[in-house]
């Protein structure tokens, strides 16, 4: 499974870097759209900082609950603040809200957290902590999180722990249960492709009636189209028996542009084989975490998640 993902990796950026003085245009004029209405929600949150609406598609024929041929969307906003910034470190704020498919119902998730992080004496590293708060708007589920990461020229670590702070909740007839959990990542840029970013991610549910915890892998390819425009598509391998694996495919809007990061824009093709990162730019980043809530449903035993 670990080949099949890799081998479909590389064959969309050959595709992609084959035709990218054909893409170009369409990626500008969908850029310019996108930054209108990224623009636009940005205005609309108090501060500075960045702003991101994005739109994500999984693949319905492995999404419990939905009938085949049936797509599975989810829209996000999601906006990161600065509360002190200086130039060797930053405590901020980051928040967003999102639907979730949970059990065939569409939930509104929303998440708030705080955030600090700071540079070693030469600049090239930087470290970062974090805590969050998130809930299902409409049922309540609640849980608290916390996060550690560290960020390098070649190579960036997180490592969010999820802790679940309500109990089951009868929705519709139906016992659910929010779920406590560990994730992290690791992520780098590929070689002589600076504007994109694998991450590998490991994530562990810890079940409530299941006989197994929910556990698994996420192999991400990250793309910045343009400045303002990024492409990404991952896929969750699941090693719960009977779970099936789920594709997803997100379109991020981006505001303001991040002119000052590699895009495909600039060339496909970079003459050496890692581009040197921006880590005073790094403090202002979005923290890398899950905001979907992890729910198990009980009766039938369903893990949702994605």
């Amino acid at each position: 499974m670990r080949k099949i993902t890799f081998a479909f990796y590389i064959l969309i950026l050959c595709g992609i870097t084959s035709v990218r003085a054909d893409l170009s245009t369409e990626i500008v004029a969908i850029s310019n759209v996108g930054e209108k209405v990224t623009k636009f929600v940005s205005g609309l949150i108090p501060g500075e900082g960045l702003t991101e609406v994005d739109i994500s598609m999984r693949d319905s024929n492995f999404i419990r609950g939905t009938r085949d041929g049936e797509s599975v969307f989810q829209y996000s906003i999601l906006g990161v603040r600065d509360i002190v910034s200086k130039e060797n470190s930053n405590l901020f704020t980051q928040f967003s809200v999102h639907n979730q498919d949970i059990n065939n119902d569409q939930r509104i998730i929303g998440n708030l957290g705080l955030g600090y992080r700071f540079l070693n004496s030469d600049q090239s590293m930087m470290f970062g902590a974090n805590t969050f708060y998130d809930q299902d708007l409409l049922e309540e589920h609640k849980r608290l999180g916390a996060g550690l990461e560290a960020k390098a020229a070649m190579l960036d670590f997180n490592f969010n722990l999820y802790q679940k702070i309500t109990n089951q909740k009868i929705v519709s007839g139906t016992a659910e249960q929010i779920l406590s959990g560990q994730v992290y990542n690791i992520s780098s840029q590929i070689p002589y492709l600076p504007w994109t970013t694998f991450n590998y991610q490991g994530y562990r549910w810890e079940n409530e009636k299941s006989n197994q915890d929910n556990k698994g892998n996420i192999y991400s390819l990250e793309m910045a189209l343009s400045p303002s425009l990024q492409f990404d598509i991952d896929k969750d391998v699941s090693s719960v028996d009977g779970q099936d694996h789920v594709n997803n495919y997100k379109l991020t809007f981006i505001h303001p542009p991040r002119n000052n990061q590699p895009s495909l824009l600039d060339g496909a093709i970079a003459q050496e084989a890692f581009v040197k990162k921006n880590m005073q730019a790094a403090l202002k980043n979005k923290v890398r975490r899950n905001n979907n809530l992890a729910v198990e449903i009980q009766g039938s035993i369903i893990f949702t998640s994605k």
